[in-house]
C-alpha cells in the first residue's frame, strides 16, 4: 500500500510541474512583445524615475567624499596585499 502511495505521489508531483511548465509558457505566448512606440514611452519614463531617483540619492550621498573613501580604502588594500 505505501509502494502504491509513493508511486501515485511521484506521478502527481511529475503530472504538476508539467502543467505549471505549460500554463507559464501559454502565458508568455499570449502576450505578443511590445511595439516599438511602447518601448519608446517605456523608456522615457524609466529616464523620469532615473532622473528623479539620482536627485533623492544627491541629497543624502556624496560622491566626492565617497571616492575619496574608496581611494584610500584601496590603496590600504593594495599595501596589505603586498604585504601578504
Amino acid at each position: 500500500m505505501l509502494t502504491v502511495l509513493l508511486m501515485v505521489g511521484a506521478e502527481a508531483g511529475a503530472q504538476n510541474a508539467e502543467s505549471s511548465k505549460q500554463s507559464a509558457s501559454s502565458e508568455n505566448k499570449e502576450q505578443p512583445p511590445p511595439g516599438l512606440a511602447e518601448l519608446v514611452h517605456m523608456a522615457s519614463e524609466l529616464d523620469q524615475r532615473f532622473n528623479s531617483l539620482e536627485r533623492k540619492i544627491e541629497t543624502v550621498f556624496d560622491l566626492n567624499a565617497a571616492k575619496k573613501r574608496y581611494n584610500a580604502n584601496k590603496e590600504k588594500f593594495e599595501k596589505l596585499t603586498e604585504r601578504v
